[in-house]
């Protein structure tokens, strides 16, 4: 499987641009998806799409808080 995403650090989620975050979110996804279709152990790949995906929804939420102070 080409372009194989392994687990993030902190730090390097932290650097991330929103379009990087959204693209290794949906490569992780996506390759979850083709080894559960191939029937291989998706334990690894499924962690690292949850990390991504986590980091997504931190910063969701922390633009929820944002701008539900600028409304006040």
């Amino acid at each position: 499987m080409p372009n194989l995403i392994t687990m993030p650090t902190e730090h390097e989620l932290a650097e991330m641009s929103h379009s990087e975050l959204i693209a290794c979110t949906r490569s992780a996804f996506l390759q979850w998806q083709e080894k559960r279709r191939l029937g291989e152990n998706t334990t690894a790949i499924r962690q690292v799409f949850f990390a991504y995906d986590n980091e997504q929804l931190k910063r969701l939420k922390r633009l929820k808080r944002y701008a539900g102070m600028s409304q006040k």
